[in-house]
């Protein structure tokens, strides 16, 4: 009979210390998750005040890209990608009011692995255009494929910035980092994730800002999450909590990143607003967000709505059914009955108490743990099915694989008219597994365990 693991410290351990999974990222190929291939039009108060700005923000998953050995400058041991982006404004008589061109070029010593992270190309275009409404056409290539991406339809409005107060920009979500060396030096980091917010992002609305220095500032805000039928709970925040720093934004060149610098002006009636926002606790799912203002007298109130999405979810954590069997290895009887019976919401509510009791940071709604388990599933769904369906998480190497994660070492022994056979080595638990085909239909089954 297959064993099962109860202790949630065990648990907890095997999912640390194994070496991560290998899961195909699916991003762009599955209609689930986002295309690896995002950007955004924030629009922002030039320093020229007869003018506005636009800065677009990029960022590309290079598994857009095909890389290919390095013919051109005979460099063969050496894989190269090539790409070229083009954004471009176009005003509302569609004529182009400014464009730029950027070339893409990425190399690596090996061609990327199935399933491998890779990082982003990240970067911004930066547009000072009168008043108006735009539209950005924003179109990528692929150099090696033909692949091409081609967006018409992303708007964004500008407006000047006029010397009233409580004057507002159009908000970003973003961080801001302090300089760990230099006391003065204040970053804005955006998350540049596209229109939304990520799963496990962190930071807060930051906005431009004109508020004479004598003026007095009340700040209040709700984020609430819009009523959900599959949602467990319901989720919503209010504080009034900011920062006011006196300066303007720079665009500053930053590698893999998209970077503002605050340009100090003490004094200076031209502020930068910062209001953090719990996002690290936000399930995905749609949000509003209320903030309202209050100035001498003057009000600003404002309502946006933004989604959080999980762009590389475990397939597995898709489907609920599933996700409660593939807990079988873990789970007791009684918890997995607890995750089956009644109604949606009592399910899927009894889901996240099992995993909440083993999630190592509760301060967050991103559950690694249970990330990593179900990581582990979709790659033995992959890997170890048998042709009675998408089962590979019930075979032997499936509830070994989700419980302990990639083996060390794999030794496959295909004797001429005997038993193919796998030993699975794991050094970090002392552990061996040796597997075989017994009945020679692809299905191998767990024959020993071994101490080391």
């Amino acid at each position: 009979m297959t064993s099962r693991l109860y202790n949630p410290l065990l648990l907890t351990l095997l999912l640390t210390t194994a070496a991560s999974a290998q899961v195909r990222d699916t991003r762009g190929d599955d209609p689930r998750t986002p295309h690896p291939v995002s950007f955004e039009g924030i629009p922002l108060f030039a320093n020229d005040t007869t003018k506005a700005l636009i800065n677009v923000h990029y960022r590309i998953g290079q598994q857009f890209f095909v890389f290919v050995r390095n013919l051109q400058e005979t460099r063969w041991e050496e894989f190269l990608a090539r790409g070229e982006l083009l954004v471009e404004l176009k005003d509302n008589q569609n004529l182009s009011v400014a464009r730029d061109f950027r070339r893409i070029r990425l190399t690596r010593a090996t061609q990327p692995r199935e399933g491998e992270e890779l990082p982003d190309v990240v970067g911004a275009f930066s547009f000072t255009v009168p008043d108006g409404e735009y539209t950005i056409i924003f179109s990528l290539d692929d150099r090696e494929s033909g692949r091409q991406v081609l967006n018409r339809d992303r708007k964004v409005t500008t407006r000047r910035g006029y010397e009233q107060i409580l004057e507002l920009s159009f908000p970003m979500f973003s961080i801001v980092e302090f300089h760990q060396e230099k006391s003065d030096s204040i970053f804005i980091k955006p998350l540049n994730r596209g229109t939304h917010v990520h799963f496990d992002s962190r930071g807060g609305y930051t906005y431009q800002l004109y508020l004479p220095t004598s003026a007095s500032l009340n700040l209040k805000w709700t984020l609430k999450r819009q009523r959900d039928p599959f949602a467990y709970r319901d989720q919503e925040w209010s504080g009034n909590q900011y920062t006011i720093m006196d300066g303007t934004l720079r665009l500053v060149a930053s590698e893999g990143e998209v970077t503002y610098a605050l340009v100090r002006k003490p004094n200076t009636p031209w502020k930068l607003l910062h209001i953090p926002l719990p996002l690290e606790q936000l399930e995905p799912g749609q949000y509003t967000l209320s903030i309202a203002i209050n100035a001498d007298g003057s009000t600003y109130e404002r309502e946006y709505s933004f989604n959080v999405v999980w762009a590389n979810r475990p397939f597995s954590l898709t489907n609920l059914q599933l996700a409660v069997d593939a807990l079988y290895h873990i789970a007791t009887d009684d918890e997995i009955s607890n995750m089956q019976t009644g109604s949606l919401q009592r399910n899927l509510r009894a889901f996240h108490e099992f995993w909440r009791k083993r999630d190592r940071d509760t301060t967050t709604a991103y559950n690694e743990v249970m990330v990593e388990y179900y990581r582990r599933v979709d790659h033995a769904i992959q890997r170890f099915s048998t042709i009675t369906g998408a089962d590979g998480y019930k075979t032997d190497r499936g509830r070994v694989f989700t419980l302990y994660g990639s083996p060390t070492r794999i030794d496959r022994l295909i004797p001429p008219g005997g038993v193919a056979t796998e030993v699975w080595t794991y050094a970090h638990i002392h552990k061996r597994f040796i597997f075989a085909d017994r009945n020679r239909n692809g299905n191998l089954v767990l024959t020993a365990t071994e101490a080391l």
